[in-house]
């Protein structure tokens, strides 16, 4: 079992290029729109935490995105803004290696965890707020 949870990042962006596949088969299918192929590649990757929770490599990797200050599972703002750095790629990688933080983590002030428990309970609001009970991480 991995424990790591860079580790467990880099394999969860592994499986989340599964998002890449709407376009893909696009492309494939209209190979004169190219452009359009790339804008629906790339919205369908950046907002592949908006629309849920975690993504299904996050769920996979059992990963979740916490807001810094809260406590709570990080906006969907948050997480959009996050996966916007995906555009920088390779710049974002060699930041995570150096500083243990990606710039999207930074710029969204999100922390990512490992967790093996995840529990929803109602807030003020009534909205569900994510609580990880974290078994390790190593970000803060």
């Amino acid at each position: 079992m991995l424990n790591n949870v860079l580790l467990r990042r880099f394999f969860a962006v592994g499986i989340d290029s599964l998002y890449f596949l709407p376009g893909a088969i696009f492309f494939a299918l209209f190979n004169d729109l190219v452009v359009i192929s790339l804008i629906i590649m790339f919205t369908t990757f950046v907002l592949r935490d908006a629309i849920s929770e975690r993504s299904f490599g996050k769920r996979v990797m059992e990963l979740c995105i916490i807001d810094k200050n809260t406590g709570k599972s990080a906006s969907k703002k948050q997480r959009t803004i996050r996966n916007l750095f995906f555009i920088i790629g390779s710049i974002d990688v060699f930041v995570l290696l150096i500083k243990g933080e990606s710039i999207g983590d930074k710029v969204s002030n999100t922390i990512f965890l490992f967790t093996k428990f995840i529990l929803f309970i109602p807030s003020i609001i009534n909205e569900y707020s994510l609580i990880c009970l974290i078994s390790s991480f190593t970000f803060e």
